[in-house]
């Protein structure tokens, strides 16, 4: 390789390393970019390059020729296009704070009532994205980043600070230029229940002393109000336009399947065979981890349950000892895991009843994961909590309940009293 052909290779790399840096292109990027403009100027030099005595060298050195031409073409276009680099636009972002104005449903009042809801949302030097919400309490504050996808807009994507229940995501139009002092976009707000809420925001920048940057309700006609930009409040003064509300949406299996269950007894059709169930309730008990004694007595009360079940209208139950009176009648345990598998599987909600006097081994603990994995509807009776895994100590999901209990009466009087809540 001769010193100008190596000159030419340290300038292409240079090249590229800036583009990759500054301008946030991708070598595939580059590439494509490259070959584009490549191939309008290669044919002539090409041709030139035959006429050469040594032909391979000259035709080698001229392609590299053809590349730098042409990564010097892609970073004039580059800057022609996007004006300044993606990177330094959105590091002028940082260290910002901006008023955040969108439409507010005042629910509390008459149907045709609506304010202006004015947050605080500030970026910081390290990109990080604070947004202090109009709930004083903070339960409703957001945290997350912000990102240039695009030369033109911002796109923000936010959790509720303190429980995570809540995600919000804006897309912030800004212009190819400078920053302009306001800028509008939408956001979509979805909660841990599918409720959706949409619509349109304005950012204006905010400049002022720190102590006046707070959250603020400005109800429609008030006197604070009227104190809005004109322009503000023409912006967000239809709610059509500017406001969408979802209903609370089908966030989980069993929801689903009341759903169709419920259409299906409106309309006397069967929408989805899959999701009828078999039983109402399953009852999950221990069987071959206690003594025969226990066995013994534990079964005569749940036959009690049942019994206090079916009085109440549950027709339909699965319990594997039902009709195993000792466990010389046991069957393999092979077929009990694949029987009881199919049979929660196959039922709407599941009782659990776990002694304190328990090996930790209880195949129980393994019906309580298929429980959890398969969200249903399940409550647990347990003499002492401490018996249960630590995981079964931590946050569980809405659908599944854990009670405490001295003695088996009171499990009968909880079902008597609760069985129309707990198992709809």
């Amino acid at each position: 390789m001769n010193s100008g052909e190596a000159q030419i290779r340290r300038q292409i790399t240079e090249l590229l390393a800036l583009l990759k840096k500054e301008r946030k292109l991708t070598q595939d990027a580059v590439v494509e970019l490259t070959g584009k403009v490549g191939r309008k100027i290669s044919s002539s030099i090409l041709s030139r390059a035959k006429n050469k005595t040594n032909s391979k060298q000259v035709l080698s050195t001229n392609r590299l020729l053809v590349v730098l031409e042409a990564l010097e073409k892609v970073k004039t276009y580059v800057e022609d296009v996007q004006g300044v680099s993606s990177v330094k636009k959105l590091n002028d972002f940082f260290d910002t704070k901006w008023w955040l104005y969108f439409f507010v449903d005042d629910t509390s009042n008459k149907s045709d009532s609506y304010g202006i809801g004015r947050t605080c949302l500030y970026i910081k030097k390290s990109g990080e994205v604070f947004l202090k919400n109009l709930n004083i309490s903070g339960r409703t504050d957001y945290i997350g980043t912000v990102s240039l996808p695009a030369p033109e807009y911002l796109l923000f994507s936010l959790q509720t600070k303190n429980t995570g229940e809540k995600s919000l995501n804006m897309r912030i139009i800004i212009g190819r230029g400078d920053i302009y002092p306001i800028n509008m976009g939408m956001y979509s707000n979805i909660t841990s229940v599918g409720k959706v809420v949409s619509g349109s925001v304005m950012l204006q920048r905010f400049t002022g002393d720190s102590k006046e940057f707070k959250p603020f309700f400005f109800k429609n006609n008030s006197a604070d109000y009227e104190q809005l930009e004109p322009n503000i409040r023409k912006y967000f003064s239809c709610k059509w336009q500017n406001y969408l509300k979802a209903t609370n949406g089908i966030s989980t299996l069993e929801d689903l399947r009341g759903f169709h269950n419920r259409n299906s007894k409106k309309s006397h059709v069967k929408f989805f065979h899959s999701f009828d169930f078999r039983y109402e309730v399953f009852i999950g008990a221990p069987m071959t981890s206690v003594s025969p004694e226990v066995y013994a007595e534990l079964r005569s009360h749940i036959l009690e349950i049942i019994t206090i079940l079916k009085s109440l209208g549950v027709k339909h139950i699965y319990y594997a000892g039902e009709n195993l009176e000792n466990q010389s009648s046991f069957k393999a345990p092979d077929v009990v895991y694949k029987n009881n598998f199919e049979a929660l599987r196959e039922s709407k909600n599941v009782l659990f009843i776990y002694p304190k006097n328990l090996v930790s081994t209880s195949s129980v603990l393994l019906e309580v994961g298929w429980a959890l994995s398969l969200e249903k509807r399940s409550i647990m009776f347990i003499q002492e909590r401490k018996n249960l895994p630590s995981m079964l100590h931590n946050k569980l999901p809405l659908n599944f309940s854990i009670y405490t209990f001295s003695g088996y009466d009171k499990i009968k009087q909880l079902l008597s009293n609760n069985i129309r809540s707990w198992f709809k």
